[in-house]
């Protein structure tokens, strides 16, 4: 048989057409109902992973046969154009009820009382960025809120550091996200951190050497990938594995100026965004900027509890910094919480 001729692995996605077939011929379709009909879809999944054998097999089995047949995924992901994943939270209004008017101001009278300057920082979403991958558009006041987060920082008296142009601009010579997970690539930290430093240029005085060097590229597993996972059906239904190169960045010169003061100069503080040692965005800050930067960023907590956590502790009484940038993913900001 052609099967015994082909690859194990070959075996295994004809096997799976095969019972996609199967299953669209059986009597678990009730009549009336087209094979694309959502209530089919999702009939047929809970009838196959219950009945199957092999639970894993069964999940991947299932996940490979839905992007094949439906061209759908987890309801968390968006799956764009030649493979590029989105979250669907930058499709919806955020959830989030944190006034960030209520959040600035307050952050601002306590550092402000300390003599620390504030630089908070939006970063677009990926969707935005990269909008020409989208499989459709996003909601009118979704496209909105990115211009009206910079009219509110600016109308603080902020300086508006504009990400959604660097970073777009930046995918000329690289991909500024990656394209199976939620965050920026290395290029793209890189490409943010230098647009900072732009801007704080003029904010401080004596600088140190620091140097990124470049790993060897690895696998990368996306975020979003998580929830796509089809296992031995990946080569032939995807989404594809992507390599990152992890970059490291140290000092080269200048120790005394970063130690011989007990000040910090930066304090960086945010989500994932930063948090992630794989897109070195602290690094990059440091090489671009010359000053040390001491990374206050966390994982899965959004961008106002590590700001409130921060102000809130003892590391900021004891070394209170001469700057801190804050992070702040736009998808976690919510429209009406802007003018």
């Amino acid at each position: 048989m052609l099967l015994h001729a082909l690859s194990p692995a070959m075996t295994t996605a004809c096997v799976g057409v095969i019972g996609c077939l199967a299953l669209l011929s059986t009597d678990l379709r009730p009549k009336g109902l087209s094979p694309i009909d959502g209530h089919y879809q999702r009939m047929v999944e809970s009838e196959f992973e219950a009945n199957a054998p092999f639970r894993d097999v069964s999940v991947h089995f299932w996940t490979a046969a839905r992007l094949a047949l439906f061209n759908q995924a987890d309801t968390d992901v968006i799956i764009g154009e030649e493979d590029w994943l989105f979250t669907a939270e930058e499709f919806r209004r955020a959830s989030s009820e944190v006034d960030l008017e209520t959040e600035l101001s307050r952050t601002i009278e306590q550092l402000s009382a300390l003599g620390i300057t504030l630089i908070p920082v939006i970063v677009p979403d990926k969707a935005r960025i990269y909008e020409d991958m989208l499989p459709h558009a996003r909601l009118y006041e979704i496209e909105l809120r990115y211009g009206r987060l910079k009219t509110l920082l600016a109308d603080y008296g902020f300086p508006v550091i504009d990400l959604e142009v660097a970073l777009r601009d930046g995918r000329t010579s690289a991909e500024t996200f990656m394209r199976t997970d939620t965050h920026w690539s290395p290029a793209g930290a890189e490409v943010a951190a230098k647009a900072i430093a732009a801007e704080l240029s003029d904010m401080h005085g004596d600088t140190a050497a620091f140097e990124t060097t470049t790993l060897q590229a690895v696998l990368f597993e996306g975020d979003l990938a998580r929830f796509l996972e089809t296992g031995p059906f990946a080569t032939w239904i995807g989404p594809q594995p992507e390599a990152i190169a992890v970059p490291e960045t140290t000092s080269t010169g200048g120790a005394d100026l970063l130690f011989g003061d007990p000040t910090i100069p930066i304090a960086l503080v945010g989500t994932s965004f930063s948090a992630r040692e794989d897109f070195n965005f602290a690094g990059f800050l440091s090489q671009h900027t010359g000053l040390d930067v001491i990374n206050l960023a966390t994982i899965g907590e959004g961008p106002f509890a590590p700001m409130r956590s921060y102000l809130a502790s003892e590391t900021l009484k004891s070394s209170p910094p001469s700057i801190v940038i804050w992070e702040l993913p736009e998808r976690y900001i919510s429209v009406r919480e802007t003018p």
